[in-house]
């Protein structure tokens, strides 16, 4: 544990308990009609309340430049294109732009802890073309400004409906892939999605299962927030970006 850390745990604690002994000397003084204490432990409470008042004042600030304004003159175009043998059963509804803040003062869930609390998302989607085992999209990476709280792009997702009651999955949104801003050496212009079929689970007789063919990972919860899958392997610097969804037996 980092003595930062330590230091952001143990303020707060300290401050409220020499608030409450502050109070306690107060009343105290007050019942003993003691002016000059009285004067003295009301500064000395203002004084503590102070960094309080700060505080909420500056969560206050940030939270009302929480909401991502839309640009509107976007650049960082890419397509989003693959195979798609699923069209029969499955609707590819829309590809989706996760955005994330940088600033942690943004977070959200904050007490008196600066530097913790839940980051912020903001989803941005985009329509599809399917056609014929075939799909398509055209994203933008910088949908939004970064403004105040520095909103980046940092997951790109493809959103599915069954067509057919009897077909589920771990989640509706299928992950692709986690965006870094800049070129590294493991960004991948291909992306194999393997399909699995795992039956009579759920109550689904047909149940879906995937998982991207290199990193090998299973059973991806998307649901579960931001920083499961912090691996980047897209680059903004990509102007595509290819899926193919690989068909490993589910309709046995």
């Amino acid at each position: 544990m980092s003595l930062v850390f330590l230091f952001y745990l143990l303020f707060p604690i300290a401050l409220i308990i020499s608030i409450i002994v502050s109070i306690i000397m107060l009343i105290n003084a007050i019942l003993k009609n003691n002016t000059k204490k009285i004067k003295k432990m009301a500064i000395v409470i203002a004084l503590l309340l102070t960094p309080i008042a700060y505080h909420y004042a500056k969560i206050a600030f940030y939270n009302s430049n929480s909401t991502p304004n839309i640009n509107p003159h976007p650049t960082q175009k890419m397509r989003v294109y693959g195979d798609y043998p699923f069209e029969k059963d499955i609707e590819l509804k829309s590809i989706g732009v996760e955005y994330v803040n940088k600033n942690s003062k943004c977070n959200k869930d904050k007490w008196l802890l600066d530097e913790i609390g839940i980051p912020l998302l903001q989803t941005k989607t985009f329509p599809v073309t399917v056609k014929n085992g075939k799909f398509e999209s055209i994203v933008y990476l910088d949908s939004y400004l970064p403004g105040i709280c520095q909103w980046e792009a940092y997951h790109l997702h493809l959103t599915v409906l069954a067509k057919s009651g009897n077909i589920g999955f771990p989640s509706s949104h299928i992950m692709v892939g986690t965006i870094m801003h800049r070129a590294f050496p493991e960004q991948r212009h291909i992306i194999n999605l393997e399909y699995i079929k795992k039956a009579n689970f759920l109550n689904y007789s047909t149940f879906i299962t995937y998982r991207d063919s290199l990193r090998q990972e299973a059973n991806y919860n998307y649901d579960m927030g931001i920083g499961l899958d912090s691996k980047p392997n897209i680059s903004t610097t990509q102007k595509e970006v290819q899926v193919k969804f690989l068909d490993k037996g589910w309709r046995e």
